[in-house]
């Protein structure tokens, strides 16, 4: 039985991890590499801080109707 997780292995486990479909055993063995690696555990804060941008482009209000922007521009004038 393999007990390390390559990079590339946590890189393909990333999604499984933080939805907590990983076993417990695979789960052991992942936070186990990212004690190891500090190069996952960036990969892993910065694939987090990319999950909340992008949550908050979702909760973002939609773009202004193009029509409303030239009115305000031109009411500016």
């Amino acid at each position: 039985m393999k007990v390390l997780l390559t990079c590339q292995e946590v890189i393909d486990f990333i999604d499984r991890f933080l939805s907590g479909e990983l076993s417990e055993t695979e789960a052991r063995k992942f936070r186990f590499h990212l004690w190891l690696c500090r190069s996952c555990r960036a990969y892993l804060r910065t694939y987090r801080a990319t999950l909340v941008l992008e949550a908050a482009v979702r909760e973002a209000p939609p773009p202004m109707p193009e029509e409303l922007v030239v009115a305000v521009l031109r009411a500016r004038k």
